[in-house]
């Protein structure tokens, strides 16, 4: 059941597959296409009447309006939403959009088929964020990895399960004991490890099982200006050559972010089902932490209950829009000044939305 302080602005309702269209008949909507995203067997006659259906949902027919059937029937924009538990995915839901009313649908192992209505918009983002603790967020200068390159994102990971090897377990008191150091040959040896499919443990392969990513095959030079970059950014520093080998050191702001993300596990993947250009992941770890991917780049940052639901509903804005500017041949942040593309949506400088 949903919990009761959001019961007021979300109503659910299960039903095993051959009761939708007697429930759609009340409707008006017996006649109405099924989406595609049903993959459910529909045959078969209701062992249950319409009042045990309601009841059991503890749902009024009259609470529900024929237009909330038809944002999940005949949605004008379409979502896909992952949840995720251990690193696993939990549920997938198709988040159907008509007008101001949002719908979510998704089906169980036992062939049963939930359905969320949801008032507006703001009510579907509460509900999004209703599962996550208040994580105090770790007092860092930098807050937010900005306009990270796909490779970029592949040194992040990597550090991520170096950082396991000598922190497995999750620690809310965890301090760093000794500096993380690596080489560009763990940075290959992570990813390799990880495309093989073998290791539970190993935290890209996890990533990567989940948020299927576009194929990242970098090269050996692609990774190591890549870890060129971080160091001109300030989160990464250079120990020189030792042994014969470059060795990097994790400065003390990336290794928070780090230990922020590395111990993720609940949480939820989102996004616009016919354009995969942006997604959001937004995971619970030993801090809350969000990846905002926009096309070929990527923003990390850690976020707090004061700023959840606004960076949910930034993502929202750019996921459902459908209209992109080509006018303008130049672009600044008004909050910072500073020169963006026209095709951005978030500044590369100080992150502020466009």
């Amino acid at each position: 059941m949903i919990k009761a302080n959001i019961m007021s602005i979300v109503k659910k309702i299960e039903l095993v597959p051959c009761e939708l269209p007697l429930v759609l008949e009340q409707y008006d909507l017996g006649n109405q296409a099924l989406p595609q995203f049903i993959e459910l067997d529909l045959g078969g006659a209701s062992q249950r009447s319409l009042e045990d259906i309601w009841a059991f949902s503890a749902v009024e027919p009259q609470q529900l309006k024929k237009e909330q059937w038809e944002a999940f029937l005949n949605p004008d924009q379409l979502l896909k939403l992952q949840q995720i538990h251990e690193r696993q995915s939990k549920n997938q839901f198709w988040v159907g959009i008509k007008g101001k009313f949002f719908t979510a649908y998704t089906e169980s192992d036992r062939g049963t088929m939930s359905i969320y209505f949801f008032e507006n918009r703001a009510a579907f983002e509460v509900w999004l964020l209703e599962d996550f603790k208040d994580y105090l967020v770790p007092k860092l200068r930098k807050t937010m990895v900005q306009s990270m390159s796909s490779s970029m994102w592949l040194v992040v990971g990597a550090l991520c399960d170096l950082f396991l090897q000598d922190y497995p377990s999750p620690d809310v008191n965890w301090t760093a004991q000794n500096m993380l150091l690596f080489t560009p040959k763990n940075i290959k040896d992570s990813y390799a490890f990880s495309r093989k499919g073998a290791a539970n443990q190993v935290w890209w392969a996890h990533w990567a099982a989940l948020h299927r990513p576009k194929e990242i095959q970098p090269n050996e030079e692609e990774l190591e200006a890549a870890i060129l970059l971080l160091c001109d950014q300030g989160w990464l520093g250079s120990m020189g050559e030792i042994e014969g080998q470059d060795v990097y050191y994790v400065g003390q702001d990336l290794l928070w972010m780090i230990r922020s993300i590395a111990w993720w596990n609940g949480g939820w993947h989102l996004s616009n089902a016919k354009n995969i250009d942006y997604s959001l992941s937004f995971f619970q770890a030993s801090a809350i932490w969000m990846l905002l991917e926009e096309k070929d780049s990527y923003h990390l940052l850690t976020t707090n209950p004061t700023n959840q639901q606004e960076v949910v509903a930034e993502f929202l804005d750019i996921a459902l829009s459908s209209v992109k500017s080509t006018v303008v041949q130049k672009r600044f942040c008004t909050n910072c000044g500073a020169e963006a593309a026209i095709d951005a949506n978030f500044c590369g400088a100080c992150g502020h939305k466009l």
